[in-house]
């Protein structure tokens, strides 16, 4: 150790072959300059991560009922009883579906499902049904061995001849079903529609009246 001394007093000390050591604190170097984020999207993003789900609900057109899913990110817990604030944009081919009062699902896929929420969220269902279209879009009963007959089950089998099965009503949609791989399931139904926001926006409240994982 080697003192480096200043008007006789000791002001460092250097360790031989290496570096000095000050005996003060060195200064704090600088704070770096805070960047301004003038673009809104990138403002919002500053509050990521929200959860990915994959949303899903029946379409009533032309006659007859279609599967439809989308993902969704726009979504937070509102309390530990279940109640769920959720904002949907007003294009999206699942508002209207959502905003009826019915039940929709939300499917919680994990780290692996990532190119298929991708796929799901890059594809309108205006032109054309998703499952069956999108590669590895599956969707599920809550519990298969129980599903009704002439309902899910029927809806998934094509191979169904069954000449007794009823009509399809736009007041009775079939039973709820989920995306295949998923986590977890929840069963939603919207409780309540907020003002604010802009208008392509619905701001809502759901509450979560079955989940299982």
């Amino acid at each position: 150790m080697l003192p480096l001394r200043r008007d006789g007093a000791v002001v460092a000390v250097v360790v031989a072959g290496t570096f000095p050591v000050a005996s003060r604190k060195p200064k704090r170097a600088a704070e770096p300059d805070w960047v301004a984020l003038p673009d809104p999207k990138l403002r919002s993003r500053l509050l990521y991560v929200n959860p990915v789900c994959l949303l899903t609900t029946w379409g009533f057109a032309d006659g007859a009922w279609t599967r439809n899913a989308m993902t969704i990110s726009w979504l937070t817990c509102m309390n530990n009883a279940g109640d769920v604030l959720l904002s949907l944009n007003t294009r999206r081919h699942s508002a209207a579906a959502v905003v009826s009062g019915r039940d929709f699902g939300l499917s919680i896929p994990t780290a692996d499902l990532a190119a298929l929420v991708l796929a799901v969220g890059g594809r309108t269902g205006r032109k054309g049904p998703k499952f069956g279209a999108v590669p590895g879009l599956a969707a599920v009963a809550p519990d298969v061995a129980e599903a009704p007959k002439n309902g899910f089950a029927a809806l998934m089998d094509d191979s169904s001849d069954d000449d007794d099965a009823p009509a399809a009503s736009p007041d009775r949609p079939p039973p709820l079903f989920y995306v295949d791989g998923c986590v977890a399931r929840l069963r939603c139904r919207v409780t309540a529609t907020l003002d604010g926001g802009d208008d392509e926006h619905h701001v809502l409240v759901a509450k979560i009246e079955d989940a299982h994982v």
